[in-house]
């Protein structure tokens, strides 16, 4: 089973992850965010990370991000400082504000959400069903 990845008692499917969004993990989280990024790496994304808007503002624009996730931990200044930079340089980045309540994926506004980062295949499940909803930022090579 190729298409099938293990993260921890999860399995994920990995079919058709030809992905031609990236994703932007960004936070004050060591553990949480080097885990998540692992599992974006693992079931096929491209995935880069940040930790200040200085640290955005440095990455090249092109190509472009599909998707932001941002850490739950953030003071919401820093949080909304670093939704500012993201948007001025990739004004139609989707947002995926990670909480540390079990939630099920809430679409807050046209390209903003905000789900629980756990359990990881549904975090997983939860950036590609957004990078869809994305339009052209993203689809699957089928």
């Amino acid at each position: 089973m190729d298409n099938v990845l293990r993260i921890g008692q999860e399995f994920v499917v990995v079919e058709g992850l030809g992905m031609s969004g990236r994703i932007l993990i960004c936070g004050d989280e060591p553990t949480l965010l080097e885990t998540r990024y692992m599992v974006l790496v693992r079931a096929g994304f491209t995935v880069a990370s940040a930790c200040t808007p200085k640290e955005i503002a440095s990455l090249t624009e092109e190509p472009g991000f599909g998707l932001a996730v941002i850490g739950r931990a953030l003071a919401e200044r820093d949080k909304w400082s670093m939704v500012k930079e993201l948007r001025l340089r990739w004004p139609g980045i989707r947002i995926l504000f990670l909480t540390s309540q079990m939630l099920s994926l809430q679409q807050l506004s046209s390209n903003e959400y905000r789900s629980s980062s756990l359990p990881p295949a549904q975090f997983v499940a939860n950036c590609r069903l957004i990078l869809e909803r994305g339009g052209t930022a993203a689809r699957y090579n089928r």
